[in-house]
């Protein structure tokens, strides 16, 4: 099988986002996920690789390591958190007006993308996260001793170019059409977030990113993608006006942090 090429976004620090206007719902849920902890007792080097099969145009994998505990909890950034989004439509999706699709709307093309996480060289003491949503068919090889995965249930919820605009076009993972806003709640816990303006191939338009540390500007132009991080209970927004070309299907993804 030929690889789709995966848009992977890694980042070393945090972000955030702000209000919207036709507020988009989040998809029904259709998560997995696994933890990577150590061992043994002290920090030690990780190394691995992630390998999923896209279940949809919509699959999305995000990675990301915690330490402290409660309130406390942060982001532990010798680890380099991701985003991964990959996937394909079987049909052309038509959103907005009063035509929700071309073709048949549920026919999905499969696609496979693998991804290398590490903590850098750097000695990690923390609980490495993977959530994933949309994706079968996951291999996770851990490369560096002392560590080993165990299955999680993520609580995370997704919101689609199709949920997040007045009108467009979706077709092979490419989105064409206008956005003006999507939200999600975080968790009682905490919650890390991914908003994405879909107009970075192409496009005009603005939007602000609150609900974390951080609220980000975003624009289509200069920096289209932000993430941030809360250890709060908190609502994540992506709020603006943009009209233009994308090949992120997800705008607004939340994970939120388990119970600890």
């Amino acid at each position: 099988m030929r690889r789709p090429t995966a848009l992977v976004v890694a980042l070393l620090s945090g972000a955030s986002v702000i209000v919207a206007l036709p507020v988009a719902r989040a998809a029904p849920p259709r998560p997995a996920g696994w933890v990577i902890t150590r061992t043994g007792r002290g920090p030690a080097v990780l190394t691995g690789t992630f390998t999923g099969n896209a279940n949809s145009s919509t699959a999305t994998a995000v990675l990301f390591a915690l330490s402290g505990r409660g309130k406390a909890r942060k982001l532990a950034n010798a680890f380099t958190s991701a985003w991964i989004t990959w996937g394909a439509d079987g049909s052309p999706h038509v959103y907005g007006a009063d035509s929700p699709c071309v073709a048949a709307c549920t026919n999905p093309l499969d696609g496979t993308t693998e991804f290398g996480f590490s903590s850098n060289g750097h000695r990690l003491d923390a609980a490495v996260y993977i959530a994933t949503w949309d994706v079968k068919d996951v291999t996770i090889n851990l490369t560096s001793p002392g560590w080993r995965k165990r299955p999680w249930t993520p609580s995370m919820r997704t919101v689609s170019t199709e949920h997040a605009g007045d009108a467009g076009v979706r077709a092979s993972r490419t989105s064409v059409g206008t956005f003006t806003g999507a939200e999600a709640p975080g968790g009682r816990y905490g919650s890390v977030a991914w908003g994405a303006l879909p107009c970075a191939d192409y496009g005009s338009g603005s939007a602000r990113f609150s609900g974390g540390v951080r609220e980000w500007p975003l624009d289509c132009g200069y920096n289209p993608r932000e993430w941030e991080s809360n250890a709060r209970a908190t609502r994540w927004r992506l709020s603006g006006d943009a009209t233009g070309v994308d090949h992120v299907v997800n705008v607004l993804v939340v994970v939120d942090y388990p119970a600890g």
